[in-house]
């Protein structure tokens, strides 16, 4: 699992609840919060300040996007096919959401699902 902003608010608990349930965890922070990745035990810590995310993490099953934009666009390059991206900031792009279907999956906020599922009962 792949989990940005690793030392942050919701980053930080993500990490946690990983690591619980057994994940190998790569998760990105910058250089003064490295340390505090480490000591919640994440396998692979990445200094985003010092090289990127894609040069360390591939063939990743779950990406926990916490940022959006840029980060998530170069997200869809380390999953492996079957993968997750899970943003909690933006929905992917179609065209990037078309692609990554036929590699992998693409999970929707649950704002978006209710708002399809009434779509479909209306008509």
């Amino acid at each position: 699992m792949l989990i940005h902003a690793g030392s942050g608010g919701v980053g930080h608990l993500a990490v946690q609840l990983a690591k619980w349930k057994g994940a190998y965890v790569f998760a990105t922070a910058s250089t003064k919060n490295k340390d505090l990745l480490r000591k919640l035990s994440v396998d692979e810590p990445i200094d985003y300040t010092q090289q990127r995310f894609e040069d360390v993490a591939r063939n990743i099953d779950v990406v926990l996007d916490t940022i959006g934009g840029e980060t998530q666009e170069r997200s869809w390059s380390v999953l492996k096919k079957g993968g997750v991206l899970l943003s909690l900031v933006q929905p992917p792009s179609v065209e990037k959401s078309k692609s990554a279907r036929r590699r992998g999956r693409v999970r929707r906020r649950a704002s978006e699902r209710r708002a399809a599922r009434r779509d479909r009962e209306d008509h």
